[in-house]
This record gives structure tokens, sequence and C-alpha cells, in this order.
């Protein structure tokens, strides 16, 4: 008859050498979390700075384009690009950049007042008129009369405000229509319901011209 050998039970210290505790592995699994939702906070920190800094600039510039208005005496435009840029990881064209333009009497034309100015990181102005009534002013690009900004690709759109010689815009002042431009991350570009906690929106005075970051 054979007989089997008879191998003694492992003791719980042999199980340790072997491998990870049960209280070994969750101690691991918590520690992952933290730092995985760490992470997640600083992107989330990291894209509100870049829309806030975006939003500052482009209250900025619609200050400059005020006063340049009524130092030329002539209407400046703050023009919104919509177009593909290779800098954002999208297979859409996205409002991701602004340029001041002119109309100089002595060409008689539209010009470039400055360089094309892109926005911060991945943000982009959300397309939607519910966010950004100023896309009410959206029209193609026209390459025959337009002046070419620094980037020109098929298809591109133009949204703009026009600040006219009195300081007021073109916009039309309806008491009961407001003109926001609201700032997003790519990713949160599209939102279905409310804005995302980072967005960041600029409310514009058509009658002064004044703007104010939200």
């Amino acid at each position: 008859m054979i007989t089997q050998p008879n191998h003694p039970s492992p003791t719980p210290q042999a199980l340790r050498q072997a491998g990870f505790s049960l209280v070994e592995m969750l101690t691991v699994v918590t520690v992952l979390a933290i730092m995985l939702a760490a992470t997640t906070q600083i992107s989330r920190s990291w894209t509100g700075q870049e829309i806030a800094a975006s939003a500052t600039r482009i209250a900025q510039d619609f200050s400059y384009a005020q006063s340049l208005a009524m130092k030329r005496g002539q209407p400046v435009e703050v023009r919104f690009y919509k177009h593909y840029d290779q800098s954002i990881a999208s297979d859409e064209p996205h409002y991701h950049s602004y340029q001041l333009v002119g109309y100089d009497s002595r060409q008689q034309r539209i010009i470039t007042l400055g360089e094309m100015q892109r926005l911060e990181g991945s943000i982009v102005v959300i397309p939607s008129t519910r966010y950004s009534t100023v896309m009410l002013t959206e029209r193609s690009f026209d390459f025959t009369k337009d002046p070419l900004p620094g980037i020109v690709t098929s298809g591109m759109k133009v949204a703009s405000v026009e600040f006219r010689p009195s300081g007021a815009t073109s916009l039309d002042p309806d008491p009961n229509h407001q003109w926001t431009l609201s700032l997003a991350a790519e990713k949160d570009s599209r939102p279905s319901g409310k804005l995302p906690p980072t967005a960041r929106t600029l409310l514009i005075t058509p009658e002064t011209g004044a703007v104010t970051v939200y």
C-alpha cells in the first residue's frame, strides 16, 4: 500500500512571508485611492487656474480694444476663431484663439492690430449659445476680405465683439438679453446641463463695453 507523505500545514508566519496579508493589500489599495484622488484634485485645480487666467486675459484685451477704438476713432473688433488646433487633443474645431482687428482708412481695408492670442492649455470657448451668447454673431471666415490670422484652416468660423469709438459695443443692448462668453476645458466644452464647476463666464455690457468675469 502506498502512503501519502504527511506535510505539515503552513503557519500564519509562513503565509505572511509568501505574499501580502489582507491588511497589507487593503493598505496598498487605500494609498492608491488617496493618490488618485489627490492627482485628480491637482489636475482640476490646475485646469481652473488656466481657465481663470484665460478669462482675465480676454477681459483685459476687451478693455484694450475699447480704449484703442476710442483713441483711433474707428471700430476695433475682438475676433474669436474656430479652427482645428493640434495643441488640443480633439478631432473637432474649437474656439481656442482670438485677435484684434480694425479698419485702416489709408489702406481702406480691415487689418490685424496684434498677434493672434491662444487660450491657456486646452481651454476653449463653450460654443453653445446657451452659455456663450456671443456665438450668435458667428459667421464663416471670408478668405477674400478678412485679414488672415496666424493660423488658417478649412471651415474656419468667426465670432466677434466690436467696440466703437464711443466705447459702446455693436451688441444688441436689449435689457432682456445678456451677452456672455463662457470658457471651459475642451473635455467639458459641451455641457448637457449645468456649467462645469471650473468654468468661467464673461458678462459684457453692450452700452458701456464693461466686462465682468464670473
